[in-house]
C-alpha cells in the first residue's frame, strides 16, 4: 500500500504512507487481541501479518481490506488511523531533524 494519486495531501506535498505508518496503525487497532488471532481472521499466514505490522513488508489494498475487516474496523477509519500515524511520524522526523 504505497503512495498514488488517492494519497492525502498536506502543505507541503503527498502525505507518504509508510510501511511503517500502516503496521503502527494495525498495531495500535489490534490492542490486546493476539497476532495469531488477527492473521487468522484476515486470513493471512501470521508470519506475513507480523512482518507487515513491523512496517517489514508492504501491505496491498486487499489485505488491508481483510486486516480492516478482522479488527472491526471499518476502511476509512484504518485509513485515518494511517494517517494519524503518518503525521506522529513526520512529526518526530522533524524534531530531530530541528534538533540534529
Amino acid at each position: 500500500m504505497r503512495t498514488d494519486s488517492a494519497t492525502p495531501k498536506r502543505a507541503g506535498g503527498p502525505l507518504l504512507l509508510t510501511d511503517s505508518a500502516i503496521g503502527a496503525a494495525i498495531r495500535s487497532r489490534r490492542g490486546e487481541v493476539q497476532q495469531g488471532e488477527v492473521a487468522r481472521r484476515a486470513g493471512l499466514n501470521l508470519s506475513v501479518y507480523s512482518r507487515i505490522e513491523r512496517g517489514e513488508r508492504p501491505c496491498r489494498v486487499s489485505e488491508m481490506v481483510s486486516i480492516a475487516k478482522a479488527l472491526n474496523t471499518p476502511e476509512d477509519e484504518m485509513l485515518k488511523l494511517i494517517r494519524e500515524q503518518v503525521a506522529e511520524q513526520e512529526a518526530v522526523k522533524s524534531l530531530r531533524k530541528s534538533n540534529g
